[in-house]
Formats: C-alpha cells, sequence, structure tokens
C-alpha cells in the first residue's frame, strides 16, 4: 500500500538512517500510544500541519522567549507498506473503537477532517521501504537554525513546540 508522511526538514537526516519512528499519538487528553502517522493523501494540504503564527506568537507570549514551529509540510516521504501486516492500521477503524467520540471528533476537526484519508503504523518503518523522499518547500531560515543546534548540541536553545 502507498502511503505518506510529511515531516519537517531537521528530521530528514535521522528518518533517512533510522526510519520513521512511532511518536505520541493522542487517544485521550490524558492518554497516548506510539505509532507513525500515514495518510493516503498526497497534498496533505488541509491536515493541520501547516506553520500557525498566530499559535507561535500566543506560546512566545506566554513563555516570554521566541518560539519557533516546524514546517512539517516541507518533506513528502512515499512508503510502500508490505501488502501483508498486521502493524498497518486504519485509524477511522481503529480510533473509533477506542476513543471517546467527542475526542475523535476534535483530532479530525484539528486535522481538516481528513480522518479518513489516515493510517497508523505500530512500529518502525525501515528507510527500505521508502520510494520517494520529496522536498516540497525550501528550509526556512529556522529550520537550519534548529538543524545546527542540534548539531551543536544546544538544541534547548531553540523552543520548537510539539516535536520533543
Amino acid at each position: 500500500m502507498l502511503l505518506y508522511h510529511y515531516t519537517g526538514h531537521v528530521f530528514l537526516p535521522s528518518i533517512q538512517k533510522k526510519g520513521l519512528m512511532p511518536s505520541k499519538v493522542l487517544i485521550s487528553p490524558t492518554d497516548q500510544t506510539y505509532a507513525v502517522w500515514l495518510t493516503t493523501d498526497a497534498t496533505a494540504a488541509d491536515h493541520g500541519l501547516a506553520l500557525d503564527p498566530e499559535i507561535c506568537d500566543e506560546l512566545s507570549h506566554k513563555r516570554g522567549r521566541q518560539t519557533r514551529m516546524v514546517n512539517k509540510l516541507a518533506v513528502r516521504i512515499s512508503v510502500k507498506i508490505p501488502p501483508i501486516t498486521s502493524r498497518l492500521v486504519y485509524w477511522p477503524k481503529w480510533a473509533k473503537k477506542r476513543l471517546h467520540p467527542a475526542f475523535y471528533e476534535l483530532l479530525a476537526k484539528t486535522g481538516g477532517n481528513m480522518d479518513w484519508s489516515w493510517w497508523l503504523y505500530r512500529g518502525v518503518i525501515p528507510p527500505a521501504w521508502f520510494i520517494a523522499t520529496d522536498i516540497l518547500q525550501p528550509a526556512t531560515e529556522d529550520d537550519l537554525m534548529l538543524k545546527k543546534a542540534l548539531a551543536e548540541g544546544t538544541a534547548r536553545c531553540i523552543d520548537v513546540p510539539g516535536i520533543w
């Protein structure tokens, strides 16, 4: 099955080396599981991943320091999942059995009501399954600053919510 994962420039070197690693998937306001988010949508135009200057401004004000976000629509990784695997689950079917209906609807709304296109892979997706890595948007100054901070081991100096 052909699926897509969207990410930022800063994560690409690690992903190319280690694969797509599971990350937090909220199943309630206080509970989570771990999986790799995937979609059938080759454009990801409305999945709630776009940069939101208002969120950055609000967080910067609350924290008393500038907050930057990673552009998670900058890179699209096309993944070919083997046809026989129990680790791949269709989000609507899986989540509707596990999430409170109101929480499911909140996540769907936050993601542009694109939940019909979402899948979870419960494990590591190895680089051997990548069939394409497309740069959709150039790296920004923030991406370059974060990449440099990560390389120097000073990443805590740049606050990027939602990725740690």
